[in-house]
C-alpha cells in the first residue's frame, strides 16, 4: 500500500471525494431549486430528515467516548449542545434543531398528529442503521468520515440550492422563523464541516485507515442517495 497522506493531503482527498459525490446533485434538489415541489413534498423531506437527525446526538456521543483527543471531544460536545438548542454561536438561533424541522412542516400545512407520528421510509431506516453500524463497530475516524464528510458538510451545498427557491418561489422572507432550519444549517455547517474534516485529517495517520475513511464516505453517500431516490419516487407517483 502507498505511504500515508499528510494531514493537508488527506484533507484534500476527503474534500475532492465529497465534491465528486455531492448529494446536492440529486434530482430532488433540481426540482426543489426550480420551485417544483409541493409543500407536502418539502415537508416529507424535512420530516424524514428529522427522524435521521434524532439519532445524531447519540451517535456523536459514541465519538466522544471513543476519541482520546480533547479537541475532537469538544467539537462533538459543542455540536450536541447546538443540536439540542442549548447554545448558540455568532448570533444564530438556539432553537432545538428537531423543533426547527417540525416548525417548517407545520408551515407546510402538516398536522401535529402527522408530524409526531411520521413513520421512517425504508431508505431512512437504512441510513440510520448504517450510521449506527459504523459508529459502534468501527473507529471514531471512520464514523466522522461518514457523519461529517458524507453528510453534515454537504448540507451547505444542499441549502445553497434550497434557500433561493424558498425565497423566490415559496414566498418566505430571509430570517423567517419557518425556514430557520435551512438558514441555520447553511451557516452552521460551513464551520462544522470544515472543523470536522480538519480534525479527521489531523488524527488519521495510517494509509490503511485513511482508505477506510474514504470508503465509508462513498457508502454513506450511496445510502443517502438511495434515501432521496425513494422520496423522489414518492413525489413522482403521487
Amino acid at each position: 500500500m502507498s505511504s500515508e497522506w499528510n494531514a493537508e493531503e488527506f484533507k484534500n482527498e476527503l474534500i475532492k471525494l465529497r465534491e465528486s459525490l455531492h448529494i446536492k446533485k440529486h434530482p430532488i434538489f433540481d426540482l426543489w431549486s426550480q420551485g417544483k415541489l409541493s409543500k407536502q413534498d418539502m415537508a416529507q423531506y424535512v420530516l424524514q430528515h428529522s427522524l435521521w437527525s434524532s439519532q445524531v446526538v447519540n451517535l456523536w456521543g459514541i465519538v466522544v467516548a471513543k476519541a482520546k483527543e480533547q479537541d475532537v471531544q469538544n467539537f462533538f460536545l459543542e455540536n450536541m449542545a447546538e443540536e439540542h438548542g442549548l447554545v448558540s454561536e455568532g448570533g444564530r438561533t438556539s432553537t432545538p434543531h428537531i423543533e426547527m424541522q417540525k416548525k417548517f412542516a407545520r408551515a407546510c400545512g402538516i398536522s401535529e398528529d402527522k408530524i409526531n407520528n411520521i413513520e421512517p421510509t425504508a431508505g431512512c431506516l437504512a441510513m440510520i442503521s448504517f450510521h449506527w453500524h459504523i459508529a459502534l463497530g468501527r473507529t471514531w475516524q471512520e464514523y466522522v468520515a461518514a457523519s461529517v464528510v458524507g453528510n453534515e458538510s454537504m448540507e451547505v451545498g444542499i441549502m445553497g440550492r434550497i434557500l433561493p427557491s424558498l425565497y423566490n418561489y415559496y414566498g418566505y422572507k430571509k430570517g423567517s422563523s419557518e425556514i430557520e432550519f435551512f438558514e441555520e444549517h447553511y451557516l452552521a455547517d460551513q464551520e462544522h464541516g470544515n472543523r470536522g474534516i480538519t480534525a479527521l485529517a489531523e488524527y488519521t495517520h495510517e494509509r490503511e485507515l485513511q482508505e477506510k475513511c474514504l470508503e465509508v464516505v462513498r457508502n454513506a453517500v450511496k445510502i443517502r442517495w438511495l434515501f432521496l431516490d425513494e422520496l423522489l419516487h414518492g413525489i413522482k407517483t403521487n
